[in-house]
């Protein structure tokens, strides 16, 4: 299974079902890959993983393959206190059009990276990207500039804002923004 090590309320689903499957197949083998040169979506594709669980719908889906919607999750919105987003709540999605999003050299964060490109281009919106090499979520988190955003879904504790005294969780003036 192709999937990014979270703390979610999608990550508690998946973990859960793999539990009782667990329970009810004891000789099933169950290995969780995240895998920094492969992206997720990849990973099944390239026969790495038999599954993968990503954050939005992929563009194209080769023959013999199958995507199926998981869920729906509410998002949130984070920024830096310094930027301007902080002073100017609730943000309005146009507002957003000065700032950046940050991917990750490493392919591990691709299906959280595509679900926020997916967001913001459903609202009409396609951001510059600025690229690192981050290796953790919490890595997101504590490099945050005041020029750049992250969208993550609701609840999730990876992205370590909270360890972060300048980033902010912002009011979004959109309704149940969702992945």
């Amino acid at each position: 299974v192709s999937l990014l090590p979270c703390s979610s309320e999608q990550a508690e689903i998946i973990y859960g079902a793999f539990a009782r499957l667990r329970q009810s197949h004891s000789n099933l083998t169950l290995k969780i890959i995240a895998d920094n040169s492969v992206d997720t979506y990849s990973s099944v594709v390239l026969g790495v993983a038999d599954v993968a669980f990503l954050a939005s719908q992929p563009e194209s889906i080769p023959e013999g393959f199958t995507c199926e919607p998981f869920g729906i999750f509410n998002i949130e919105l984070w920024g830096h206190r310094k930027g301007g987003l902080y002073k100017n709540q609730p943000v309005k999605t146009e507002d957003l059009k000065d700032y950046a999003l940050v991917a990750s050299t490493n392919k591990v964060f691709s299906a959280w990276f595509d679900m926020q490109v997916d967001v913001l281009r459903r609202l009409g919106l396609t951001l510059p990207i600025h690229i690192r090499e981050l290796n953790t979520l919490n890595e997101f988190a504590l490099t945050l500039k005041p020029d750049e955003v992250m969208i993550t879904q609701a609840g999730n504790d990876d992205p370590s804002a909270h360890i972060n005294p300048d980033l902010q969780l912002l009011e979004w003036d959109v309704t149940n923004p969702q992945s």
